[in-house]
């Protein structure tokens, strides 16, 4: 085999070097993509709720039989949202709370909870009232989703990941408390 001047008698080889063009390719876009990115920063905004406040309700969160295992350290920069992981004997739920001031302008979708419910089902959503908050809950989506209209900014959006179900999931959010964000709303 011949490849810019070098002759080689192991085929593999050829594989090799073509992968790594690829892979050096490949990180070439991803490095120009991010100068963009930096190139272009987001103007400043006054997030409905500030991050201490959010941080402070995450740790007030008990799903009874779960354990909280992760809180992601930062809010995604695309939907705007903070997420935590829970986890119980062969179950696992995710508590996601949305900023829709925090999303970005130009990626970001900003929708209202029963949208939110809605995406990827293959039915519309139900609603349920639980606790006197409505709910918008579907299990025809890859994994059942509860989701709630704080505000109009802000959403909160359970996950059903591993073996949860949608009247478990709606169980699980009456035993949830919001003083904390609604005390620190803007």
């Amino acid at each position: 085999m011949e490849h810019a001047g070098l002759q080689t008698r192991c085929p593999a080889a050829g594989v090799l070097w073509k992968r790594a063009i690829l892979a050096l390719c490949c990180t070439l876009v991803v490095i120009m993509a991010a100068g963009n990115a930096l190139a272009q920063p987001r103007e400043a905004f006054t997030p409905s709720i500030p991050e201490e406040a959010v941080r402070k309700w995450f740790a007030t969160v008990k799903l009874p039989g779960f354990k909280q295992v992760s809180l992601y350290h930062e809010f995604h920069p695309v939907d705007g949202s903070l997420v935590a992981r829970y986890e119980a004997p062969g179950k696992v739920v995710y508590v996601s709370y949305i900023d829709n001031v925090r999303k970005d302008p130009t990626y970001g979708f900003r929708r209202d909870a029963k949208t939110m419910a809605q995406v990827g089902g293959k039915m519309p959503p139900t609603s349920k009232e639980v606790a006197g908050v409505k709910w918008h809950g579907n299990d025809s989506t890859p994994s059942p989703v509860a989701t709630l209209d704080l505000s109009q900014e802000v959403k909160i959006l359970l996950v059903g990941y591993e073996n949860v179900a949608l009247d478990e999931l709606y169980a699980l959010a009456g035993g949830i408390s919001f003083d904390i964000l609604k005390r620190a709303h803007r």
